[in-house]
């Protein structure tokens, strides 16, 4: 079979099985919630703002600052076109996730690679469970992962010692969209720069960076007509992630932060990154091999810039560049050391043992489908019409399912409790009649009253929260005693 169909399979069956996950898999999520509600306010004419959260979110209900505005403002198009439904709204993660893989396979033969050995970095990231789950996912990650990507292949070809500006500055172009869709980009533009510059020895590669420049000093002459609000929500953004510096050795080191473990205590495939970045530099710079140092180095920065971030969703967007800097590797040592039967056992091991977790997940998604299902319902059943209704269990997050069933029912968010204002929230407790509650909110003063009942979640058996920051729940709590709930009736 020829590697042409090979890579249209591959693309396919990706495609289908994020269509299978749908929007069981992964649960609806709090972030996927606001950042719907940003694009609903956009498409309606509203701007930037996000009435969900309003001012528990310092000035939120006015303008979104921690949110970059490319992401929302497509979600806007999107949604006007299709729906802010869950389901469409993950198709557009899902295309762009696509559109991720067939640019990893274009760069693996820039590179250099032949066309099957350019269908193992295509495999490995779509075999990975940090890259499927981001990719079924409303959030911004898969877009600012298909810029870089689309950047990196816009650059002009090195090997006749020939300098595009054209193209150089097309490629910072683009690298300009992820960086608007996501700040993590920029560190990694930065060390595709620098491996340019160490590639050319030309002032020109800097070139790149200077759309990324243009746009920074747009946004913060934007962020400038509200600086304070803008401080404030950036403060919160950044101050609600309380790791020490062993949990960020860690993380750089790549042993504990792959996927979404942390978060729901489920297994994802995990791999020692950071020795292949090593292994790369050492051959590099102590041996010489040849290799593109603008790959090198803007995914070692684009590692850095993830694990410092320390959220579950940000390797989705190193994933497929630790995939190709592999791949390359191990084509590199099967010429050097003339042995393609040992890199192809190695990379095949590799992918099925990626498929061994990908095949747990898939055998457990009808069941958390209708643990979920079976959970929205109740939860809907047992709400009086017309309640006010603080949702702060953030997974599986009933946002999407109340707003289209429940119409009557007045729907407010809650933030990471750190990133709230306490002002804010005790002025809101006074309108509300019930909250919905995890372990990470349950113990708020403000949110505590009489739990009407509790749900927990094991994800279909996946879940092992010995290895989560805490279990998956859910508590219906009354905060005021004069509404009685339909399941009381």
């Amino acid at each position: 079979m020829s590697p042409q169909s090979l890579f249209s399979y591959t693309i396919v069956l990706y495609f289908l099985l994020l269509s299978y996950y749908g929007d069981r898999w992964l649960p609806p999520w709090h972030d996927e919630a606001v950042l719907a509600r940003i694009g609903q306010n956009l498409a309606a004419g509203n701007g930037m703002v996000n009435d969900l959260v309003g001012d528990l979110l310092p000035g939120a209900d006015r303008k979104t600052y921690w949110q970059m505005p490319l992401y929302p403002l497509l979600l806007s198009l999107w949604g006007r076109w299709f729906s802010f439904s869950l389901h469409r709204l993950r198709m557009l993660s899902r295309l762009l996730s696509a559109g991720c893989l067939i640019l990893v396979w274009m760069l693996a033969l820039k590179v250099g690679m032949g066309p099957y050995y350019a269908l193992f970095p295509l495999a490995w990231t779509s075999a990975d469970m940090t890259f499927q789950l981001v990719g079924n996912f409303v959030r911004p990650e898969a877009l600012t992962c298909f810029f870089f990507l689309l950047c990196l292949y816009c650059l002009p070809h090195q090997q006749q010692g020939e300098v595009s500006g054209r193209r150089l500055f097309l490629a910072g172009c683009f690298g300009a969209l992820a960086f608007l869709s996501h700040p993590i980009a920029v560190p990694a533009l930065i060390g595709l720069s620098f491996g340019l510059w160490k590639e050319i020895k030309s002032r020109w590669a800097f070139l790149v960076l200077v759309p990324t420049g243009v746009c920074l000093f747009c946004w913060l002459v934007w962020a400038a007509t509200d600086w304070n609000t803008f401080i404030l929500q950036m403060k919160a953004h950044t101050g609600h992630k309380t790791y020490t510096f062993f949990d960020y050795l860690a993380f750089v080191v790549g042993g504990t932060f792959w996927g979404l473990t942390h978060y729901l205590g489920v297994p994802v495939n995990p791999f020692l990154w950071s020795a292949v970045i090593v292994i790369w530099l050492l051959l590099v710079y102590r041996y010489g091999a040849p290799a593109p140092q603008w790959l090198i180095w803007s995914s070692a920065l684009a590692y850095l810039s993830v694990t410092a971030g320390a959220e579950a969703w940000y390797p989705a967007f190193f994933v497929p560049l630790g995939c190709l800097l592999m791949a390359f590797l191990f084509h590199h040592l099967s010429s050097r050391f003339q042995r393609p039967f040992w890199a192809v056992l190695v990379g095949s091991l590799w992918l099925l043992y990626q498929l061994t977790f990908v095949a747990r997940h898939w055998v457990a998604v009808p069941y958390i489908g209708l643990e979920r299902e079976e959970f929205f319902r109740d939860l809907s059943r047992r709400l009086p019409t017309g309640s006010s209704v603080m949702i702060a269990n953030f997974v599986p997050d009933p946002y999407f399912y109340l707003s289209e069933k429940r119409a009557d029912i007045k729907i407010h968010q809650m933030m990471p409790p750190s990133m709230v204002s306490g002002r804010a929230l005790k002025q809101l407790r006074q309108n509300l009649d019930f909250t919905i509650t995890n372990y990470s909110t349950k113990g708020i003063p403000l949110l505590q009253g009489h739990t009407l009942k509790s749900w927990s979640f094991r994800f279909g058996g996946l879940a092992d929260f010995s290895k989560a920051a805490g279990p998956s729940e859910a508590h219906l709590v009354q905060l005021r005693n004069n509404r009685q709930t339909t399941g009381d009736k």
